[in-house]
């Protein structure tokens, strides 16, 4: 197997965000990756010219293109806090919490759709929904660096892509939230990410319906 040392890794994330993906990027350090946090979406030239081997996505907006995602040999990778394909998009947490849908993270390849990749790493969340959104969104990102921790561990990112797929753990057309109807459905909870989650679910369908 080939070492993961010095491999250069580009973490891609907004500005706002940036020290939340903080500890994803130590995890790479950590494993002697020489990683990089951008916050624009890098050309396929940038890309072979600065021979990046790895591209993890993480509280980002940015879709790669498939001449990009080419350029790294399909090693793009994303984190996103759902059970995919359920509640792909938005706001997956708030989501879950709405449509009382199983909490979850996924580990995810990226392809050109959104949040479409194939998983390659998956895992159920048993939450209490007398916890806050804000707590809710605490234990998931937990979870989501464990995961991220036992890949990078096991130099997982050196393999070929495709040997990583895993079995999707729920099958189906799922659902999908844009930002905007995101932005409705939060500014009904009377203390935004403060709000008892069954107290989010109760206010948004006093407003909306079920």
């Amino acid at each position: 197997m080939m070492m993961a040392n010095r491999r250069r890794c580009l973490v891609m994330t907004t500005r706002e965000t940036r020290e939340k993906v903080q500890p994803l990027i130590d995890i790479l350090e950590q494993a002697r990756w020489n990683v990089e946090a951008i916050s624009h979406l890098p050309s396929a030239h940038e890309l072979r010219d600065r021979q990046t081997f790895l591209i993890i996505s993480h509280h980002n907006g940015l879709l790669l293109r498939q001449e990009q995602i080419d350029a790294v040999n399909g090693r793009a990778f994303n984190l996103h806090p759902s059970v995919l394909p359920l509640n792909r998009g938005s706001s997956p947490i708030m989501w879950a919490t709405i449509s009382s849908t199983i909490y979850g993270v996924t580990l995810h390849q990226v392809n050109t759709g959104i949040d479409k990749g194939r998983p390659v790493s998956q895992q159920v969340l048993e939450i209490d929904e007398n916890q806050t959104l804000a707590q809710i969104y605490s234990a998931h990102e937990l979870v989501w660096y464990q995961m991220f921790t036992q890949l990078t561990k096991g130099e997982a990112w050196c393999e070929s892509p495709d040997d990583l797929v895993i079995e999707p753990l729920v099958i189906g057309k799922g659902t999908f939230n844009s930002r905007q109807r995101s932005h409705l459905a939060f500014a009904t909870f009377g203390e935004g990410w403060s709000t008892v989650a069954r107290e989010a679910r109760e206010q948004y369908h006093s407003k909306f319906g079920l």
